[in-house]
């Protein structure tokens, strides 16, 4: 199952009471990396950071070597290149 992290239920609570694998969604902002934080020690297998502008993949890069050293960040063909 994928959360959101604007679900109105806390993960924590979700992973309590989850019968299945949960994967985590979350949004890049100055909360961010608290918020995949608690996912990670809810449980949550993966972590998905959704990017709208390219701006924020600086602050997704930052969470993410903070959190996990080692992970992949692939980044989608149409952010690679400048938009004509």
């Amino acid at each position: 199952m994928i959360v959101s992290s604007k679900s109105s239920i806390p993960i924590d609570q979700i992973a309590k009471d989850a019968k299945t694998t949960l994967w985590y969604q979350v949004f890049p902002g100055p909360d961010a990396k608290a918020q995949i934080a608690k996912a990670v020690d809810a449980g949550c297998k993966a972590v998905f950071i959704t990017v709208g502008h390219i701006a924020q993949m600086a602050i997704v890069k930052s969470a993410a070597a903070s959190l996990a050293p080692n992970a992949v960040l692939p980044v989608p063909s149409s952010i690679r290149r400048p938009l004509p």
